[in-house]
């Protein structure tokens, strides 16, 4: 895993150069770092990336001077293990692996990146008419997505994967209820479980899902959801995309109290502040600016 400078990468078929813009150091950087996720040797760390395209490769739809945020999984590939990352001042973004961001983000800029899927999971769980909701995760994974739930009206129920004593209180004033993984109860179930981050791995989850239910994964956990092709009874698995409704997700961070947040996230300038940092927060992000 690398954040050094490294020369301006080539530019292949329906890919384009860009300058980035902000690059964030998070979930699946952190599964990469803990080795639950292969990592080929000298790959540029950064799973998420914000840039603006100052090079066009040949039949690429990508535009000049736009903005484009990457889907961290695609194509098979994760970017910052397969292929390099954004935690660099240039980067390589494949047209089928981006969105164009057409609203400016405002606020805390690589956080709010980094849960762009929020609408997505919002309008599935619509949908599938789900009302008890289990969110299963750590830290602001947990909470960003359990607060996002409870704003809808789901039922959620939040599952800590670890103790955090000031995340729990938190969720207490949001979530239907807030228990730890060894007190989720295997006779209960819910109409979609959600999966944001932390450890849980275990098929054991999948039973807690109702018939015809669902098992939302969220994409900065996507790389480890292949183990739940196996499944004991019908169920839908959902990954969301991202969307372009950056206010939605910023309204939810503005609602996590400022000493929770700044204990789980740092913001730096520059690309060599970010090494330091990382393994004492979860989640790193570098603003470039533009």
């Amino acid at each position: 895993m690398s954040t050094i400078e490294s020369p301006i990468p080539p530019i292949n078929e329906g890919e384009a150069l860009g300058k980035t813009i902000v690059a964030v150091f998070g979930t699946i950087d952190n599964y990469v770092l803990k080795g639950l996720i292969p990592t080929k040797p000298g790959v540029t760390a950064g799973s998420i990336g914000l840039v603006r395209v100052i090079e066009v490769g040949i039949n690429s739809s990508f535009k000049v001077g736009y903005k484009y945020v990457n889907y961290p999984y695609c194509n098979q590939r994760l970017y910052g293990s397969d292929i390099d990352g954004f935690l660099s001042e240039y980067s390589v973004v494949s047209q089928q692996c981006t969105l164009e961001l057409t609203q400016e983000l405002g606020g805390i800029n690589g956080l709010a990146l980094h849960y762009l899927y929020l609408s997505n999971v919002g309008e599935y769980v619509r949908s599938t008419s789900a009302f008890n909701v289990c969110v299963i995760g750590d830290g602001l994974d947990l909470i960003i997505n359990s607060t996002y739930l409870s704003n809808l009206g789901c039922e959620v129920t939040a599952v800590l994967c670890k103790d955090e004593h000031r995340v729990i209180d938190f969720l207490a004033s949001k979530c239907y209820r807030v228990i730890k993984m060894r007190n989720l109860r295997g006779n209960e179930v819910f109409d979609a479980i959600i999966l944001t981050g932390g450890s849980t791995t275990s098929p054991y989850i999948l039973s807690l899902v109702k018939v015809n239910g669902s098992l939302i994964v969220s994409p900065t956990y996507a790389p480890l959801f292949n183990m739940y092709i196996l499944q004991p009874h019908k169920i839908t698995v959902y990954v969301p995309g991202f969307s372009n409704k950056v206010n939605e997700v910023l309204g939810v961070i503005n609602e996590i109290p400022n000493n929770i947040l700044m204990s789980k996230l740092a913001i730096v300038k520059e690309l060599d502040d970010v090494l330091p940092l990382i393994g004492n927060f979860e989640k790193v992000i570098v603003e470039l600016g533009y």
